[in-house]
């Protein structure tokens, strides 16, 4: 069996995902004031990002990789993101008739981009590179800033 390197390089829980996430919810309690929809778009703008960088960049680093399948796992998963990104918007543009579902999906939608902080942040398996390092903490902020918006406009 291989031995695998300790992991030292990587986003820790509190640069990562702690302060990130308490500095977006203020953020969300001011913009939700000033305009409601904003990060929404961030959201689904960030999420498209995602799965463009994953299909274009990363996809093709994989396929080099020991095991060939990996590129298409990749662009299967960049595509999730597209897929994430669509619910995103069309749930968006629910969100003020008060539509339960909306309000669901883009709660599980929020809970799954979480999940990505905290996989590719605190509890990584391998050594994050620079661009990681900064796309973990902008990650948790977004989200944050998300779900504040989503809990103000669920509950007025």
């Amino acid at each position: 069996m291989v031995e695998r390197k300790p992991v030292t390089k990587k986003p820790s829980w509190l640069t990562g995902v702690i302060v990130p996430t308490i500095a977006g919810i203020p953020v969300g309690f001011v913009l939700q004031n000033i305009m409601a929809s904003l990060a929404w778009y961030v959201l689904a703008g960030w999420q498209a990002m995602f799965a463009v960088a994953l299909v274009a960049e990363r996809a093709p680093v994989y396929g080099t990789t020991s095991i060939p399948q990996a590129r298409r796992l990749c662009e299967l998963y960049g595509l999730s993101w597209l897929g994430m990104t669509l619910v995103t918007l069309l749930a968006m543009a629910e969100l003020p008739n008060n539509n339960t579902l909306a309000i669901y999906m883009l709660a599980i939608n929020l809970v799954c981009t979480y999940g990505f902080s905290i996989a590719a942040g605190p509890i990584r398996l391998v050594n994050a590179n620079d661009n990681e390092m900064m796309l973990v903490p902008i990650n948790s902020f977004v989200v944050a800033w998300a779900s504040t918006g989503l809990y103000l406009s669920a509950t007025t």
